[in-house]
């Protein structure tokens, strides 16, 4: 895993990497305590269903070394062999650059998700869960707007 520097016109696909590195910039930047790996990895693996996909260890752990290597995250402290990290002014720099990158990504997956649900259960709970799909589109348009 590597997250080489990006220019401006690079688009990003949402990879498992990608995702993982968004999230944990994004837990270490709300949180104003250092947070150990372990807990983020199980913050993370409790917002994501374990149907569609659970990130393991040997997942997690390489893209946090990629991160403090790129200078977006430190390793603050160890306690009981618990590292416990920070995000530093780059990652800061990082999350809000990647946060803009990924909002039309995310808004168009409303979309097609919504579109593809639609079409392969055409029912009434199929159309309610689409028209709910994009409602949050269309918020999250209107809010990008603004």
């Amino acid at each position: 895993h590597s997250f080489p520097t990006r220019r401006s016109s690079d688009l990003t696909k949402m990879s498992s990497s990608n995702f993982l590195l968004l999230k944990t910039l994004f837990l270490l930047n709300k949180n104003t305590n250092s947070l150990y790996g372990k807990e983020m990895l199980v913050e993370i693996q409790r917002g994501v269903s374990i149907d569609i996909w659970q990130p393991s260890h040997g997942t997690y752990y390489p893209v946090l070394d990629v991160m403090m290597k790129a200078g977006y995250i430190n390793n603050v402290k160890v306690i009981s062999g618990k590292k416990f990290y920070e995000i530093t002014k780059l990652g800061i720099k990082e999350l809000e650059s990647r946060l803009v990158e990924f909002r039309p990504m995310l808004i168009e997956s409303c979309k097609f998700f919504s579109n593809m649900f639609t079409e392969m259960y055409n029912d009434n709970q199929a159309n309610a869960v689409a028209s709910t799909i994009l409602q949050i589109k269309d918020k999250l348009d209107t809010s990008s707007n603004n």
